[in-house]
């Protein structure tokens, strides 16, 4: 499963993030590096953690495009052992 938690507009510290949740083990980063993924500059490794999974701080002015192509891919690297298909749910949940 793959998160993304967006910035507040204003008024307060919190950054953008991302996360994925995967049965990858400790490393997960390294596996996506090894698979051609790379983080993109500015972007900062918060989590990499065997049992919590990968949580990645966006540094920079980002395009939405960019955030949610990188996601895809993560979730779709880090779990290529089950059977997926081609299809992704996107569910936007926002605060009132």
């Amino acid at each position: 499963m793959g998160t993304w938690i967006s910035a507040p507009r204003v008024g307060r510290s919190r950054v953008a993030q991302v996360g994925v949740e995967h049965n990858q083990g400790p490393n997960a980063l390294q596996r996506l590096r090894e698979a051609g993924l790379e983080l993109p500059e500015g972007w900062v490794k918060r989590q990499d953690h065997a049992k919590h999974g990968v949580v990645v701080e966006i540094g920079g002015d980002v395009e939405l495009a960019a955030v949610v192509g990188w996601l895809v891919e993560a979730v779709t690297i880090l779990t290529s052992d089950i059977a997926v298909g081609d299809r992704f749910d996107a569910h936007v949940f926002r605060s009132v």
